[in-house]
Parts: structure tokens; C-alpha cells; sequence
């Protein structure tokens, strides 16, 4: 891979919570309030989060809006689950059944989203040794892309989320903030530094940096690359 960082065109989906700092990408932390499916959005729904982030984002090419509204993203996302993207409790949204559900969505809503000129189809898994090849693909097509850090069954192991702070001399620093498994993030750039490649992420509505040569290794020694994969969008 080149030694440069490989980003979106735009700014990812910004959310603006009331009395908050303004997200990057949605949070399913904000479903908290009872109504119908809450519960499993809020503990089960980052595939439903992260489809809803790509789909928003490739409208928002053709709109003039920068940053929603809170209510406004979650009335968006409660509509896009109960129409498409059905969230089951405790399970959340297998990967095969989100990319389909996804080439479903981008079939029915062409104009919605500007493709005039060409489609989108979505599917789950591609080789390992591909995996980042086709990651910067997408982002060099200006499209989001949904990864799994798989459920890891039997292990506590978690993959590091950062911090990344930049020095006056251009110096990059990371500092681990957090951590995932069992859980879909939305990758937003590539990063070559140093040490290695770095992914920006979108998780819980925060901006995250994770270690590339980190997650080969936990999927190595905790999980499975059919469970720890992409959603690959691929433009025909």
C-alpha cells in the first residue's frame, strides 16, 4: 500500500446531541428511550448503525446539510430498521444479512442516493489477503466500510481503539481509549505511519484509530476471518 492516508471526500456523519459534543458517525447509545426496539438497537444495533451512517452519507452528497439533529438521526435510523434493516435482540444483524439487505436498499432508493450513472452491490467476506486492499477501494470510491471485529468466542481479548494526538512537528502519538469485540465499526481512513497502518473508525459516535497489524492478530488468535470481515461495496 502506498505511504499515504487514504480518506473520504466529505466529512463523515456528524450528530449533534443536546448538551454534547458533536459525533462522529451515530451512537446506538442514543436508544435508550423506550420505544419500540430500544433495548435491541442499543445493545444489538451497530450493523443497523452502520448501514444507516453509509446510507446517510452517500445522500448527503446530494444535500447541503452538514449535521443533524439528534431526534432527527434516530427517527432516520428507527424508519431504516423497520423497513429494511430489522435488528433481532441479542443477535443484532448477521453479516451475509446486512450486505444483502444493503444491495436490497441501494436497488429500491437509486436516486435517493445519486446513482444515476452506476450501482452499488453489496456482499459479506472477502480473502484475508485482500482485506485492506478492498477497504482502501472503497474509501478511494467514497464509500464507508463496515468491519466486524468478530465475537472472539472463548477469549477476553479486545482490539485497541486510540486516541491519536499530533505533535507541531507532525509527530502522531496513540494512546488506547478503548476497546472492541463483537461489534461492527465503520472504517472512515487509512493511516501509514511509522510503526505500521492505522484505521480511523467510527464507533459509538466517536472517532477512533485502530492498529491494522492489532487486529490480524486477534483475529489470529480469538476469532475467524468469516466472523471478522467486511460489508464490501462494490460500484457496476
Amino acid at each position: 500500500m502506498p505511504n499515504k492516508e487514504v480518506k473520504l471526500k466529505r466529512n463523515y456523519v456528524v450528530v449533534s446531541p443536546e448538551g454534547q459534543a458533536d459525533s462522529f458517525g451515530g451512537n446506538q447509545g442514543w436508544f435508550d428511550d423506550g420505544a419500540r426496539k430500544a433495548y435491541a438497537i442499543k445493545n444489538s444495533g451497530c450493523g443497523l448503525i452502520g448501514a444507516s451512517d453509509i446510507i446517510m452519507y452517500l445522500e448527503s452528497s446530494l444535500s447541503d446539510k452538514k449535521v443533524l439533529n439528534v431526534d432527527d438521526y434516530k427517527t432516520r435510523v428507527r424508519e431504516l430498521e423497520k423497513s429494511m434493516f430489522h435488528v433481532l435482540p441479542k443477535l443484532g444483524i448477521g453479516g451475509p444479512l446486512l450486505a444483502l439487505y444493503m444491495t436490497i436498499y441501494f436497488s429500491r432508493h437509486k436516486e435517493e442516493l445519486g446513482l444515476t450513472d452506476h450501482k452499488l452491490r453489496a456482499r459479506w467476506f472477502v480473502m484475508p489477503g485482500k482485506l485492506l486492499r478492498k477497504i482502501k477501494e472503497m474509501l478511494e470510491n467514497d464509500i464507508p466500510v463496515i468491519l466486524a471485529v468478530g465475537p472472539g468466542y472463548f477469549h477476553k481479548d479486545k482490539v485497541n481503539l486510540y486516541r491519536r494526538d499530533v505533535a507541531a512537528d507532525g509527530t502522531a502519538t496513540y494512546t488506547r481509549v478503548n476497546g472492541a469485540k463483537d461489534h461492527y465499526i465503520t472504517v472512515t481512513g487509512i493511516l501509514q505511519e511509522p510503526e505500521g497502518i492505522y484505521l480511523e473508525v467510527s464507533s459509538w459516535g466517536k472517532k477512533y484509530y485502530m492498529s491494522w497489524t492489532e487486529y490480524k492478530a486477534y483475529v489470529k488468535k480469538c476469532d475467524n476471518y468469516y466472523f471478522s470481515n467486511i460489508v464490501y461495496i462494490k460500484k457496476k
